[in-house]
C-alpha cells in the first residue's frame, strides 16, 4: 500500500522504528555516552549548549534521544505524529524523572506544526530526507529558530546510502528466491552483521525501518551538495557534518573572512571530491581538474581526475 508520508508507514507497524527499551538508569547511560560521541566529537556540538536551552525535536518516536536531551539539561518540545509513540515518550520521561524538561509533546509532522515560540535547537534524525522538497523544511525550520540556532539532522545522502540500497535488493531478491518471510530472510542473511555493531533497537525495527521501508529509495536521497546550496538559499550556514562538508586540509590566513557565497563553493567542491569516500566509507578522495570531478563521480581518466 502507498503511504504519503513516512509515519503514516510507521502507523501501520507493530514496532517503533527506535524503541531501545531502556529500563534502567546504566542503559540510558550507555546510550547518552555514544550520543555525546556523536555530539561532541563529530559534530563539535559539546552537551553544554543543551543547558537551559529550548529544543524542538521533530519525529523523536519513542523519546530515547529526547531523554539525552534532558539529561543535558534541555527544555523539550516534541512533535510526534505516530500516536503509538506518547505512551512511550510519557512513560519514558515519568521513569527517569525528566517529566519536568518536557513542556510539550504534539502529534503532528513538520509541515503542519505550528508555534509562535523560538527554539535555539531543532533536531530531525533520520527521517527528513522524506519531507519534500527539501526547501519546504528549511524555510519551516529558519521561521522557528533563534538567531544563531542550531539545526540538526541526518539523513540518506545519496551516495552514503548505496549499501543500504544494496542490501535491500539482496533482501528482496532472498525473499523472492527462498518465499521465506520478511523476517526469517533477513535474519538469515544479516543477523550476523546485525550482532556484529552495537545498536539500541531490535533487529525487527531494523528489518521494518530500511529493509521494508518504502521511502528507503533512491529517489528520496538528498545530494549532500544540494542540500548545503538549498540551505544557504535559506540563510543557513554549515557548522559542521559527519563525514565533514568541509575540506579541513585547506589553509589560509585566520583573518580572511570569507562570504557565505565562497564558503559554499569551498564546501560543494569538497563534496564532489568527497563522494566515493561517502559511497565506499573509507578515504577515496578525488583530485585533478574540477571540471572532471564535477562528472558523474569523475571516472573520466582523459579529464586528469584520480583516486586518492
Amino acid at each position: 500500500m502507498a503511504e504519503d508520508k513516512l509515519f503514516n508507514y510507521y502507523e501501520r507497524q507493530d514496532v517503533l522504528p527506535t524503541f531501545g527499551n531502556f529500563k534502567s538508569s546504566a542503559a540510558l547511560e550507555a546510550y547518552a555516552g555514544q550520543r555525546r560521541e556523536l555530539f561532541s566529537d563529530k559534530l563539535v556540538l559539546p552537551p553544554r549548549l543543551f543547558q537551559d536551552a529550548e529544543v524542538l525535536e521533530f519525529g523523536p518516536d519513542s523519546g530515547e534521544n529526547a531523554l539525552v536531551f534532558a539529561r543535558w539539561g534541555a527544555n523539550l518540545t516534541l512533535a510526534e505524529p505516530n500516536r503509538h509513540a506518547h505512551a512511550k515518550i510519557h512513560a519514558y520521561f515519568a521513569q527517569f524523572g525528566q517529566t519536568t524538561c518536557l513542556r510539550e509533546l504534539v502529534s503532528s509532522d513538520v509541515e503542519a506544526f505550528r508555534s509562535d515560540r523560538r527554539f535555539d535547537v531543532i533536531d530531525a534524525e533520520g527521517f527528513i530526507y522524506t519531507v519534500q522538497p527539501t526547501e519546504n523544511w528549511l524555510g519551516i525550520f529558519h521561521r522557528l529558530l533563534n538567531p544563531d540556532g542550531f539545526a540538526v539532522v541526518s539523513y540518506y545522502e545519496r551516495y552514503g546510502g548505496f549499501f543500504e540500497l544494496a542490501l535491500k535488493a539482496v533482501h528482496a531478491a532472498g525473499k523472492a528466491l527462498t518465499g521465506r518471510s520478511a523476517l526469517k530472510t533477513a535474519k538469515t542473511l544479516f543477523e550476523a552483521k546485525w550482532d556484529s555493531i552495537p545498536h539500541t533497537r531490535s533487529f525487527e525495527s531494523r528489518l521494518m525501518d530500511v529493509l521494508e521501508n518504502p521511502f528507503v529509495r533512491y529517489r528520496y536521497f538528498l545530494d549532500a551538495a544540494a542540500l548545503c546550496t538549498a540551505a544557504h538559499g535559506q540563510g543557513f550556514d554549515i557548522h559542521s557534518a559527519w563525514p565533514s562538508y568541509h575540506d579541513s586540509l585547506a589553509v589560509y590566513w585566520h583573518k580572511k573572512v570569507l562570504s557565505g557565497d565562497e564558503k559554499l563553493q569551498r564546501a560543494t567542491r569538497h563534496l564532489g571530491r568527497s563522494r566515493l569516500s561517502f559511497l565506499g566509507g573509507r578515504k577515496l578522495y578525488l583530485v585533478g581538474k574540477a571540471e572532471a570531478v564535477g562528472r558523474d563521480l569523475g571516472f573520466d581518466r582523459s579529464a586528469g581526475a584520480r583516486c586518492r
